[in-house]
């Protein structure tokens, strides 16, 4: 949980989305990571008239049935992707692996139960508050609009 914790501060920074390996791709799966260590996909899909919000929502959508404890070591793994020297050095492969080693607390094992059954009110009220919410968001055309 402290890598994650530490990978969602380094999203967070404004140097991170101008990355060299913060490819388009990327940031959409870092998004995608982040809204499904929070739960399945919970929202309607975007319109048609909202290409930013469709591809958050098929990448929060595509990992549907991903347990958090999944989407979080993945979003780790991501982060150490775009981030190698910094991020990468520090909370790698080897820490990984380690902190995997460690048996789930008892409660995680039961959160996890209560998880697989479908709860009233499981949502994600703060969607518009995430840390990389704006990660994936395209920069403003500099073109004339209409």
């Amino acid at each position: 949980m402290a890598a994650f914790k530490a990978a969602v501060a380094r999203a967070s920074e404004p140097d991170f989305p101008k990355l060299p390996n913060a490819s388009r791709e990327n940031m959409t799966q870092v998004y995608g990571l982040f809204k499904q260590s929070r739960g399945d996909c919970n929202k309607p899909k975007p319109g048609m008239m909202d290409p930013v919000g469709r591809a958050k929502w098929d990448a929060w959508y595509g990992l549907m049935g991903m347990s958090q404890a999944e989407a979080m070591a993945a979003y780790v793994t991501i982060i150490a992707k775009i981030d190698p020297q910094g991020f990468g050095q520090a909370h790698g492969p080897a820490e990984q692996a380690a902190a995997e080693q460690d048996p789930p607390p008892p409660a995680a094992a039961a959160s996890a139960a209560a998880k697989q059954s479908p709860a009233v009110g499981q949502g994600n009220a703060s969607a518009a508050s995430t840390p990389v919410e704006n990660a994936t968001t395209p920069p403003a055309s500099g073109g004339s609009g209409g």
